[in-house]
This record gives structure tokens, C-alpha cells and sequence, in this order.
């Protein structure tokens, strides 16, 4: 067994001018339909964008070769964000954890995995 950690942050405006030059087109590339469905949710969804795809980018530090689409971050009743990972990917995880955070100007995600080796 091994302990990988990954951690991604993202500029929030960064992510709102991608949303608003490509708006669906950028989503639908990226985003489960249940993604795209708990982000329209949102007054401002930007925040969540770039959480959710730090999220996603932290992920792929930990897993290596993995589609952005292939991850889904879902949220419990709690708020509580947790990953949805492809079979392939799930079958090697003993345990993963994702921690979702952000401000004003950043969102940052970091993964933690317990993983068979």
C-alpha cells in the first residue's frame, strides 16, 4: 500500500472567463450531466467551476492518466464533496478522500488516497 496526495488551485476568474467565452461547450467537455446539474444550482457557479476542476486536476496528480470527464465530484446531503472514479481507477483505491475549498480569488482542492500497489 501507498499513501499519494495530489493538490491542484485554480484562479476563480480565471475559470469564469472560460465559462463565459465557452460557456457549455467548456462545461459539457469537463462535467458530468450530475455535475453540470449541481452547478446550475448555484447563483454564481465560478467558485464551484474552479473548485470542482481543481478537484479534478488534484485527482490526476494522484491517479496519472486519467480523463478530467472520466472523475466526478459529487457532494453528500452534508455538502460534503466526494470522487466518483472510472472502475479502472477505483479498482486500485482502498480509500480516497477530496477536500474542496475557496475565497475570493482561489479555489483549492487536495486529494488523499490510500492505494494497492
Amino acid at each position: 500500500m501507498r499513501v499519494a496526495v495530489g493538490v491542484d488551485i485554480e484562479k476563480i476568474e480565471r475559470i469564469r472567463k472560460l465559462y463565459e467565452l465557452y460557456g457549455d461547450r467548456f462545461v459539457k467537455r469537463i462535467f458530468s450531466e450530475d455535475e453540470i446539474d449541481y452547478l446550475n444550482r448555484k447563483a454564481d457557479p465560478s467558485p464551484h467551476l474552479a473548485g470542482m476542476w481543481a478537484a479534478k486536476e488534484a485527482c490526476i496528480k494522484v491517479f496519472g492518466r486519467i480523463s478530467p470527464k472520466e472523475i466526478s465530484v459529487m457532494h453528500e446531503e452534508s455538502g460534503k464533496p466526494k470522487l466518483v472514479l472510472p472502475e479502472n481507477v477505483a479498482k486500485r483505491v482502498i480509500s480516497v478522500d477530496v477536500s474542496i475549498s475557496h475565497t475570493g480569488e482561489y479555489a483549492v482542492a487536495a486529494v488523499v488516497a490510500l492505494l494497492v500497489d
